[in-house]
């Protein structure tokens, strides 16, 4: 479910942030790397801010999402979907850090991150799988993808345009989404409200208003 999501806000997203390539590369060439570092800030700050509460969303309400769609049979896959939540968050946000190292012209860069990532992947999927199943798939793929996003922020600090200040709003960030979850929680066992729908619809909107 995680994944289909995912790939309907990359239809948004590549277009934003394919341009995001050639604005790197013009400011580059201007050497107005402070311009850069705040677009950045502002990427991770606001993309975070968006996308974390739709992540929590799905973690918290895995079981009930998946008993609606699918039936109760398949429930089991709720602990999948927690994680693919999490994996969707890293995949988005490596959309548009790798948009600025494009721009850069870091291609043998790029690469030998992507190279260490599937190579990553491949041996946590080898010891994963057999012990987990589909979660330890989707367990080898967040890691790797937490690695690319890793190695990515390191390009971008050896270009200097991304330092530990530009996360300088993620405490406050932080601090709201645990309000945000705590209210979701709260709302759980005070609210019993039979319809799926109902419940997350309220339960949501109640700690998306006091999130924002």
């Amino acid at each position: 479910i995680a994944q289909p999501i995912a790939n309907i806000l990359t239809v948004f997203i590549t277009p934003i942030s394919n341009l995001l390539s050639p604005i790197t590369t013009e400011l580059d060439v201007r050497n107005e790397h402070n311009v850069l570092k705040k677009v950045l800030a502002m990427i991770l700050n606001a993309g975070s801010f968006f996308l974390l509460p739709c992540l929590v969303i799905l973690v918290v309400y895995s079981y009930e999402i998946i008993e609606l769609l699918f039936g109760l049979r398949y429930v089991n896959a709720s602990i999948t979907l927690k994680f693919s939540a999490i994996y969707m968050f890293f995949v988005i946000m490596n959309e548009f850090i790798y948009s600025f190292i494009n721009g850069f012209g870091l291609p043998k860069q790029k690469m030998k991150a992507m190279y260490i990532a599937a190579l990553l992947n491949l041996v946590l999927s080898l010891i994963l799988i057999p012990l987990f199943g589909t979660v330890g798939a989707v367990v080898a793929g967040l890691i790797s993808n937490v690695f690319i996003f890793t190695a990515g922020l390191y390009l971008l600090e050896k270009k200097s345009i991304f330092t530990l200040s530009v996360l300088k709003n993620y405490s406050a960030l932080l601090f709201s989404l645990a309000v945000f979850i705590a209210v979701h929680y709260s709302m759980i066992h005070l609210l019993s409200i039979d319809n799926i729908f109902m419940r997350i619809a309220v339960n949501t909107f109640t700690a998306g208003t006091v999130y924002l």
